[in-house]
């Protein structure tokens, strides 16, 4: 299982810094609780606190080039889970996507 470092530890390999993403047996996930969080989590958080931000700030406008993002935010999901992105470009590509498809409104 991926998962995000919240707060460094030490093992016998050496120290674990604070979000490095790594690779653990699921079941050590208990062990290590409070100090990792599945990536999976940290994931739909970023998309869930966006989706909060646009339905509190903006007005949605679904174009040809939010869709494209859309789908990459699914490509680089499946690419983070299985280890092959990072946490950085997916909640770059999230916040481009909100860019593209809000237009901001004054409350």
């Amino acid at each position: 299982m991926r998962v995000r470092v919240t707060e460094s530890f030490n093992t016998a390999k050496g120290n674990i810094p604070k979000d490095a993403i790594i690779e653990i047996p699921e079941t050590m996930l208990d062990r290590l609780k409070g100090k990792v969080e599945p990536l999976h989590i940290v994931a739909d958080a970023i998309l869930r606190q966006t989706v909060i931000d646009i339905d509190y700030g903006g007005v949605w406008k679904s174009t040809p080039d939010v869709k494209a993002l859309e789908d990459e935010i699914n490509r680089l999901y499946r690419l983070l889970m299985d280890g092959l992105t990072t946490l950085t470009a997916f909640r770059e590509t999230v916040d481009q996507w909100k860019t593209a498809g809000t237009k901001i409104t004054k409350h």
